[in-house]
């Protein structure tokens, strides 16, 4: 939008120009007359260099050299640059360059001796043009030289997502093949190059987002493999290579990090490496990205468990188990009724073990799970991987199944899956329950009770919308907003109803529902004065849509 406005600017002022002409005679100035050298950098100038890996590192009698190039307007006479130079140790000091009569290009010379550099130094000086300088280009750099870390080519492996999905409300599971280094004296330091990189995003969503800005230098993810069951990241928080453009506060980095548990660093939940696979903690709120401004937070990430690497030559297992609760039946005798679920199998799952429970077991899941492999869960059901649907006679409720794939005779309890579902049995479901939604329409500076708010998100331009349920019963949301007027007098004409505006032509938010947990208020852009209806509806679990709608009018 800035560069937009920006835009428009100067197309205005081409057009006044234009005008002007045609009524006055506008007489042209001569240029202002120079004055001494007017020495200067070029503004795009080079000011870093790789040991080994940069084309435009000379060497001369055993000693290496980089060449910077310096310039100025006037040629008439020869000219001695002066100049204030700076470095560290094994940095020579350059001899002044010269301007011969008739030249306006020249250079400094830098010598360096490489054998003062080891791997992963850099070592940096600067240069400031002091005399003569000209406004044209920069007056001073600071330049660097780096002795890279020897990194040597591993090959391709592979990568499942779990950690974008949440941003980009994608699927999880979807694949990307990455490369692979590893560190040429250290074998148990391996990274990824350009883990969350353009073609990664390509490969996985056949496109890079709008708002995704990519730096010129490649992003590592790098790992320490020395501990398989406590994989280490070279940093926590890494940073993952892109930024993400937000209209309202501009270009964020965005970042991986896996919480703590202390003030040593030492994760709440390990990374770990088995088989060849990578594969990142699945526990609520471990792993999650981020962004450097507070005010923006971030989302949590593999809620799947499905996020993993596999290392070149290794091929993934696929031990993914989904179960859908996919309807009832009732015997001609009425005798009782029965749920159906279907289950579908990763290609490499052997059998599995489920076990309905009563009532909704999030926050016990882990303990379903340990129950299920140890059989000391009651009710628990195996079935191989050629079964892939079951039915059992069940009372009116709510439940969650859970279950376990098994492969090699070993539970793969990173890939357990819990589905929570509402059954009506044999009252038809007159007796769905209604859940318990609240909602709220106002400034943000309002609803989070802190005018400091109102400075960024004014109450004109803004509005905010607090959501307040358990998003475990939710399966889906939409959102319509409208004029008030246009849609209260359609809907009393009998035109259209509330719920035919929200669910023909409301936006889909399930996604507000899935990071719920990562903020309940979500903020929308809207026109000062504007008087509007909102419509909202829920999908519960229980097989039901709860339709709300509420009028605001936003300040002039």
């Amino acid at each position: 939008m800035k560069a937009f406005k920006k835009f428009l600017y100067m197309v205005t002022a081409v057009a006044a120009f234009l005008a002007t002409g045609c009524t006055e005679q506008i007489e042209p100035e001569p240029a202002p007359e120079l004055v001494g050298q007017q020495v200067y950098f070029e503004n795009n100038q080079k000011t870093s260099w790789l040991i080994g890996r940069s084309d435009d590192i000379k060497t001369e009698g055993g000693k290496s050299y980089v060449e910077i190039p310096v310039y100025r307007l006037t040629d008439a006479d020869a000219y001695t640059v002066e100049y204030r130079f700076e470095a560290e140790s094994g940095i020579e000091e350059p001899a002044a360059p010269k301007f011969a009569a008739g030249e306006k290009a020249t250079k400094f010379v830098v010598y360096f001796d490489e054998s003062v550099f080891s791997y992963g130094v850099t070592k940096t000086f600067s240069i400031q043009l002091s005399q003569n300088l000209s406004e044209y280009g920069d007056s001073e750099f600071t330049f660097s030289i780096t002795m890279p870390e020897p990194w040597v080519e591993m090959g391709t492996g592979l990568y499942v997502d779990d950690f974008m999905s949440a941003l980009l409300d994608t699927p999880a599971g979807l694949m990307a093949y990455v490369e692979f280094e590893q560190h040429a004296e250290n074998p148990n330091r391996i990274r990824v190059v350009e883990p969350f990189g353009a073609d990664t995003m390509f490969q996985m969503i056949g496109g890079v987002p709008g708002y995704f800005i990519y730096g010129e230098e490649p992003s590592y993810l790098e790992f320490d493999i020395t501990n398989p069951d406590n994989v280490l990241l070279s940093s926590n928080p890494v940073p993952i290579g892109f930024q993400i453009n937000f209209s309202d506060v501009g270009a964020l980095d965005a970042y991986l990090i896996i919480t703590t548990s202390d003030d040593a660093g030492t994760y709440s939940a390990p990374i770990t490496l088995k088989d060849g696979v990578i594969r990142f903690p699945t526990n609520d709120q471990v792993i999650l990205g981020y962004f450097v401004d507070g005010e923006l937070g971030g989302w949590y990430a593999n809620s799947t468990g499905a996020m993993a690497y596999a290392l070149p030559g290794v091929e993934l297992a696929d031990y993914s188990i989904n179960v859908t609760y996919a309807g009832m039946r009732v015997p001609s005798d009425n005798s009782a009724t029965y749920a159906i679920f279907d289950f579908e199998l990763g290609a490499d799952v052997e059998k599995y073990r489920f076990a309905i429970v009563p009532e909704n077991v999030s926050a016990d899941y882990a303990a379903v799970v340990e129950g299920i492999v140890a059989g000391t869960l009651e009710g628990v059901v195996e079935l191989d991987s050629t079964e892939l649907q079951y039915e059992v006679a069940l009372e009116t409720g709510s439940y969650t199944i859970v279950a376990v794939p098994y492969a090699g005779g070993e539970a793969s309890i990173g890939d357990a899956t819990a589905t929570f579902f509402y059954f009506p049995g044999s009252n038809g479901g007159a007796e769905v329950p209604e859940v318990e939604i609240g909602l709220m329409v106002d400034s943000l500076a309002n609803i989070m009770q802190n005018p400091d708010y109102e400075a960024q998100y004014p109450a004109n331009q803004y509005v905010a919308i607090g959501l307040f349920f358990d998003p475990t019963l939710i399966s889906g949301m939409r959102i319509y907003i409208g004029d008030v007027e246009v849609i209260h007098a359609a809907v009393e004409a009998e035109e259209i109803t509330y719920k035919q505006l929200v669910d023909e032509y409301g936006n889909d938010v399930t996604s507000w529902v899935r990071d719920y947990n990562n903020g309940n208020v979500r903020i929308l852009q809207m026109n000062p004065g504007a008087n509007l209806c909102i419509i909202f509806a829920f999908d519960t679990i229980y097989g039901k849509t709860q339709y709300y709608h509420y009028d605001y009018q936003m300040p002039a």
